[in-house]
């Protein structure tokens, strides 16, 4: 029996909330300079061991973001920009 996640389930275009056009806004999204510019910031820092406990706090939480919206990304990709292979 083949499971569903619910993530796979609220971007199933048959629920109807994300829109072809939304669908892609969401696939295309990119954080903006300044939020990539302080991530590039805290990274340097984390690999030379520079990091405050509330910039490792700060890091950890955009690490957590990145890898929760990269997971949207693809799984929207799947749903709705599916190519034939």
């Amino acid at each position: 029996m083949s499971t569903i996640s619910a993530l796979d389930q609220l971007l199933d275009p048959s629920s109807g909330w994300l829109t072809p056009q939304s669908a892609q806004k969401l696939v295309d999204w990119k954080i903006d300079d300044s939020l990539r510019t302080r991530i590039e910031e805290l990274g340097r820092k984390a690999n030379l061991g520079q990091l405050s406990q509330e910039e490792d706090a700060e890091y950890r939480a955009y690490l957590d973001d990145a890898e929760v919206i990269s997971l949207i990304q693809a799984k929207t990709r799947r749903h709705f920009f599916r190519t034939s292979d």
